[in-house]
């Protein structure tokens, strides 16, 4: 029988590298080959609790975990009837044996012998608890269930705090194992804390001056970006998303000329929007995350959010305050 949890995402993939050496730590059975990536705290056996789960009737419910304590990896057994070994070594039970790269470990059988292919520091990941793939957060920004149908958007703030933003829901901050629900898929949420708790600033963080700047062609068929930040510009393009930004930018700088507070300007229920620019939420969508997946590839800190949304009542704006738009 095969292990069923812990799965790696394209592991075996031609981006396979994005996600190996250092970043993870991953393990391999040496017998069918097939990988996982080890989680900070990994128990391994036949409940379904556990992080690697393994079906020989051989197998203790708990049969073992592997744990990073900070600065390196270490296995122990739980307990189990038929033992855990590390390098043909049978350990004692509840005794932790340092592991290091290229390490061979036993689970009871002989079917279930693994090796820790890469040691590395664990990093931020979410787990599916329908089938118990992980996927590590190796970037920023992360589109669930996937960057073509982002139902809602893992990022990190500016502050380093972890946020997960639904579309359909408030954002929430996510903590070590918590939990949350995108469509019809449960995830878990697993980050080791490698950084000394925040200190409390007197100062808020300097804003830089930012300003999204729209060239439109006379028949509307190309809208070049540029992001001035700073006094320096940077040229974003012209690609079909940014008539999404153009097309809010507009709302807001109209109901501005209007007099309305600056916190009511450029609200759009977002089925209103998509009927204008004859598409659907679902694109809509995604066009949101490529436009952040973009701006966030400068590494300009504190920049506004380019896209505001108030998820309860699915309402967006565009989040600059100044954005100037000219005819070519």
């Amino acid at each position: 029988m095969l292990p069923r949890r812990g799965w790696l995402r394209g592991l075996d993939s031609p981006r396979a590298t994005e996600v190996q050496g250092d970043l993870v730590a991953v393990l391999r059975n040496r017998r069918t080959g097939q990988r996982c990536i080890v989680q900070p705290d990994c128990v391994i056996g036949r409940s379904r609790d556990c992080a690697l789960q393994l079906e020989q009737t051989q197998i203790s419910s708990r049969h073992a975990q592997l744990r990073w304590t900070g600065t390196e990896w270490e296995a122990r057994d739980l307990g189990s009837r038929n033992g855990t070994f590390v390098n043909d070594r049978r350990l004692d039970p509840g005794v932790p044996e340092r592991l290091r790269k290229g390490a061979v470990i036993s689970f009871g059988v002989a079917e279930q012998v693994w090796v820790l292919d890469d040691d590395g520091i664990p990093q931020p990941m979410i787990v599916s608890l329908t089938d118990g793939v992980v996927s590590p957060l190796t970037q920023d920004l992360v589109g669930i269930p996937s960057p073509d149908n982002p139902q809602a958007t893992i990022y990190r703030s500016a502050e380093g705090a972890w946020i997960l933003e639904p579309t359909d829901r408030p954002s929430l901050v996510l903590e070590n194992g918590a939990t949350f629900r995108v469509g019809e898929q449960d995830w878990r949420f697993v980050c080791y804390d490698l950084a000394p708790p925040t200190t409390v600033s007197s100062q808020a963080p300097a804003v830089p001056a930012a300003r999204l700047s729209f060239a439109v062609s006379r028949d509307e068929e190309h809208v070049e970006l540029t992001l001035i930040c700073n006094g320096k510009r940077f040229e974003l393009g012209s690609r079909a998303r940014n008539y999404l930004l153009l097309t809010l930018a507009r709302h807001r700088l109209a109901d501005a000329a209007t007099g309305l507070p600056e916190t009511s300007c450029g609200w759009i229920y977002q089925e209103e929007l998509a009927d204008q620019l004859g598409t659907s939420v679902g694109q809509i969508n995604v066009d949101v995350f490529r436009i952040r997946e973009q701006l966030r590839t400068l590494n300009l800190p504190a920049l506004p959010e380019v896209i505001q949304r108030r998820a309860r009542i699915k309402q967006l704006r565009i989040g600059f305050v100044d954005n100037e738009i000219r005819t070519l």
